[in-house]
């Protein structure tokens, strides 16, 4: 056996063995579900539940240990979630629960970050580990092109795809193409490193199917992100890399080959995509409306540009400057539902947490990159182009709120990057802390697994509920849910409006717009303006029918019903 092999197929500790099973296994799972961010797509639930077990082990293992590691620059990435807590402190917090999951999400990727820098990995098992997931793209890959042919005959425990769109298990397609864009980046990576070098032809081969079946998808995909992410990221790696490719030529061209094929073949199948969403961008505010959104945040923050409104407050703030929008752009375009997050990371950031939070992401950034110069130019550039897909995509959507794999696979290309420049620290703690510490760590990590476990119970109510086996006691585990309760809510509170109204119980619809008023201070949303209205007019409440289509026409100014309404009340 070479030594390549050797390399290869040597003992996986069982800290790598975790990290293989959170991004091969944990994404895989699937059901029927109502879609959206977070801890609503199940694949996500699943994913930090392996992730929270990587990261209790991990940690327990610093408690114990005489010295830990951390890499140099770590104060400057610290930056980060220390200002934006104090900014959601200093301008306050419009919606708790959206904080703390805010909060959580932030200090369990640094947890993450941390917790991958303790198992002093040698170069070639972050070799191995680039490899799994540079390989889990032809898995992403395969099923979106299963979505395509089979649609909406896909097996059960896989997403169907009416469209023939190949999402895969991400639900949305920019966020499969900015995965399987970094795939890409990283087969050609791996092409100049030794453990491609000794002709293992299966990982060879598996390469070049992983690469030819991502661009694949990425060309029939149309997307701008994959497309501007891998037009970037790719050139770059391959002038950092050059000679080292150049020693593995035959594997290089393989790659470079089944990239082109498989990207010009996708491309061919959807020609018109790319060129009418490019199109749409240069047309201004009425040919996109994502610069509508950026038009509004932008002087949303000029209102309170120090702290920002407040964390959790953008869905409010933003549907009430629409009017002011269409009155500075009479044919301004804007999306027809309620923006909950203004397609930009740092736009989030500065609304709701101002200059402060800006800070903050801005120092981690400084510190990111004086760690990629000190790496010298060909393993710098090399990392940076790691990270630059999935960074442009959070520069135009919110993949990281969708998918966690995102997110964690982001956290470990900055921990591969830091590899070499990492320094021990010794532990402090005295034996009682020690004990204390991890004692504490245990109870928390149990508490938030069972916390993500009845999560899981809880998305289920939500098909028993749309197959109608919870008729008398709607989404009784969700409603118990930290983090459904409040869709649980929504959706149990429409059922009731329109069972009562189909049944003549005409409290229960008071009861529903007294719920609902109060509901549209913090979420003017247009289906809550729309099911108001269908109270109102079942209770023959003629004023607050017309103040409510008022009110719903000036901030959703295209919607049909708000028209309607109007139209109605004039005559």
């Amino acid at each position: 056996m070479t030594q390549t092999h050797k390399s290869f197929f040597s003992r996986w500790s069982v800290a790598e063995i975790m990290l293989v099973i959170l991004f091969l296994l944990a994404p895989l799972y699937y059901h029927p579900n109502l879609g959206g961010e977070g801890l609503r797509i199940p694949n996500n639930i699943t994913v930090w539940l392996i992730a929270l077990i990587f990261i209790t082990f991990s940690l327990n293992k610093v408690i114990k240990a005489e010295f830990f590691q951390l890499p140099r620059y770590f104060g400057y990435l610290a930056a980060f979630p220390v200002l934006v807590i104090l900014s959601g402190f200093l301008a306050g917090v419009e919606q708790p629960l959206s904080w703390l999951f805010r909060v959580l999400f932030i200090l369990g990727g640094f947890a993450f970050l941390i917790s991958l820098l303790q198992h002093k990995l040698k170069a070639g098992r972050w070799d191995r580990l680039l490899l799994i997931i540079a390989l889990s793209g032809l898995i992403h890959a395969g099923i979106g092109l299963l979505q395509m042919w089979l649609k909406l005959d896909m097996p059960f425990l896989l997403p169907k795809s009416p469209d023939g769109i190949p999402g895969g298990l991400f639900q949305q397609i920019n966020n499969q193409a900015s995965y399987l864009t970094t795939c890409i980046v990283l087969a050609f990576y791996l092409a100049s490193r030794p453990l491609t070098f000794r002709r293992l032809k299966v990982i060879q081969l598996l390469l070049a199917l992983t690469v030819l079946t991502a661009s694949l998808i990425l060309g029939i995909s149309g997307s701008r992100v994959g497309l501007l992410g891998i037009a970037t990221a790719l050139p770059i790696l391959l002038l950092a890399r050059r000679k080292q490719l150049f020693r593995n030529k035959r594997l290089s061209i393989l790659l470079l080959v089944a990239a082109i094929s498989g990207f010009s073949f996708g491309v061919v199948q959807s020609s018109s995509k790319v060129v009418d969403k490019t199109t749409a961008i240069h047309a201004g505010y009425s040919g996109s409306a994502r610069l509508g959104i950026y038009n509004i945040s932008l002087d949303l923050l000029t209102q309170e540009p120090l702290f920002g409104h407040g964390i959790g407050s953008f869905p409010r703030v933003f549907q009430y400057a629409r009017p002011g929008f269409y009155a500075e752009h009479p044919d301004g375009k804007l999306p027809k539902q309620k923006v909950g997050h203004p397609h930009n990371e740092l736009l989030l950031w500065m609304v709701e947490g101002g200059l402060v939070a800006l800070l903050g992401i801005m120092v981690a950034t400084v510190g990111m990159m004086l760690a990629l110069i000190k790496l010298g130019v060909s393993r710098g550039w090399s990392c940076f182009a790691f990270l630059l897909p999935l960074s442009i995509h959070t520069l135009v959507e919110l993949p990281f709120y969708m998918s966690a794999l995102h997110w964690l696979m982001f956290i470990l290309l900055i921990a591969a990057s830091f590899q070499y420049s990492l320094s021990q620290r010794r532990n402090q703690m005295t034996v009682y802390a020690k004990k204390l510490s991890t004692i504490s760590l245990l109870l928390i990590s149990l508490l938030m697994m069972l916390a993500l476990a009845h999560t899981i119970r809880a998305n289920w109510d939500f098909i028993a509920f749309y197959k109608g086996q919870q008729n008398e006691k709607p989404l009784p585990v969700a409603k118990q849910n930290p983090f459904l309760a409040e869709q649980a809510q929504w959706i149990d509170m429409s059922a009731m409006l329109y069972s009562s109204m189909q049944y003549g119980l005409r409290d229960n619809v008071v009861y529903y717009v007294l719920w609902g008023e109060q509901l549209l201070k913090t979420n003017p949303d247009i289906d809550l303006y729309t099911k108001l209205l269908d109270a109102y007019e079942y209770l023959d409440n003629k004023s607050a029918y017309c103040e409510t289509a008022r009110k719903g026409s000036q901030l959703y100014p295209h919607s049909e019903r708000m028209q309607q309404a109007l139209f109605k009340c004039r005559n």
